[in-house]
């Protein structure tokens, strides 16, 4: 098995942070459109398996990443 470096991890932590409201869009309406003004952030989201292909020029967030985001939001409700 191949240790991941610890800059690896914050570096792709701070990838989902820098794009959070792109990717909060994206989880709260399901998909989101490729645009000009979009098109270099998805590709680079895309690279990194945080947004998949879905239908033409629209993506949705990784399968795992979609329900990391449920399992956490589920957890807010419960506790408030």
């Amino acid at each position: 098995m191949n240790p991941v470096s610890n800059d690896s991890i914050a570096t792709y932590l701070g990838l989902l942070y820098h794009n959070r409201q792109l990717l909060a869009d994206t989880y709260h309406k399901g998909t989101i459109s490729l645009t000009e003004e979009n098109r270099a952030t998805i590709r680079k989201l895309q690279q990194q398996r945080v947004l998949l292909p879905y239908l033409q020029d629209q993506f949705r967030l990784a399968p795992s990443l979609n329900r990391h985001l449920d399992e956490v939001l589920q957890r807010q409700r419960n506790y408030a």
